[in-house]
């Protein structure tokens, strides 16, 4: 439950009941089956037999323990073997304070799980540094880093330059849409298309959502200018190739109002699930 005024300015008033994991507990405050049970009936009629059902996470979570416990309820006692995990990874730092420990609980007890997994380019540099680096940062350009953390997840690492996508071995395990079957790659490539555009565009509309979607939908993929050059900046070194296997997407070249940058992040995660589910 929050209140957001967007304009030159965003002024949210967080109401804390209702927005933890600890409030999505039973009566006696030890587990998640009530609240689970009264999610099943969503997902049990005849017309979703077979559809994956996806669970969103934010990356900062107020818990650890909490999240972990969920996760466990989840995998073991509610739902069958088509429940997918997304986390939108949130940041792994308080101002400039960073506890590696904590970050590589959180990567082990959640992140490593999941199906999908998005993130920033300083959360994945955190990320690997912890995980792949054992607590010592590594000179390398984010895209092999992305490939480096070791899940078989699809992992995405976005920015204001662009995107970049790592499918991971085997998509197909995650997602069961029409359209995947039938070109697995262009699917991907689209879906992450439409993320970062979708994104860019929304972050940048001073019109209205309608006036967003109409520019995503008329201007992605075929809009031939883009950040390019800002993207390889970002995601490679000097004179270094994308890795094979990877699918990059320049960010669109549009307006941003300075404000209108507060919640990027958010944004391109919820686009970036709901174009991975589509069917």
């Amino acid at each position: 439950m929050s209140m957001s005024l967007e304009g030159k300015f965003k002024v949210i008033f967080p109401y804390r009941t209702g927005r933890t994991l600890d409030y999505l507990r039973d009566a006696q405050g030890k587990t998640f089956t009530a609240h689970l049970g009264r999610m099943r009936p969503l997902i049990s009629e005849p017309e979703h037999a077979g559809q994956n059902v996806l669970f969103a996470f934010p990356g900062g979570l107020d818990s650890v323990e909490d999240g972990a416990q969920l996760l466990n309820e989840i995998e073991k006692t509610e739902f069958p073997a088509n429940r997918l995990f997304f986390f939108g990874c949130s940041s792994f730092r308080e101002g400039t304070q960073w506890n590696q420990d904590e970050t590589k609980q959180i990567w082990e007890s959640m992140l490593e799980r999941a199906d999908i997994l998005s993130m920033n380019e300083t959360e994945l540099s955190d990320l690997h540094t912890v995980v792949v680096g054992n607590g010592t940062f590594q000179d390398k350009a984010l895209s092999y880093k992305l490939m480096e953390l070791p899940t078989e997840a699809i992992k995405v690492c976005h920015s204001s330059a662009g995107s970049l996508m790592d499918p991971g071995p085997d998509p197909g395990r995650f997602l069961n849409a029409e359209a995947f079957k039938t070109d697995p790659s262009g699917f991907l490539e689209q879906s992450l298309w439409l993320a970062t555009d979708g994104a860019a565009y929304g972050i940048a509309s001073q019109f209205g959502n309608h006036a967003t979607e109409a520019a995503v939908r008329i201007f992605s993929i075929r809009v031939g200018s883009r950040n390019a050059d800002t993207f390889k900046a970002v995601f490679l070194n000097v004179l270094e190739t994308m890795p094979p296997g990877l699918i990059a997407v320049p960010a669109p070249l549009v307006a941003r109002p300075v404000s209108a940058l507060t919640g990027v992040g958010a944004r391109f995660d919820a686009l970036l699930a709901t174009f991975l589910m589509r069917s």
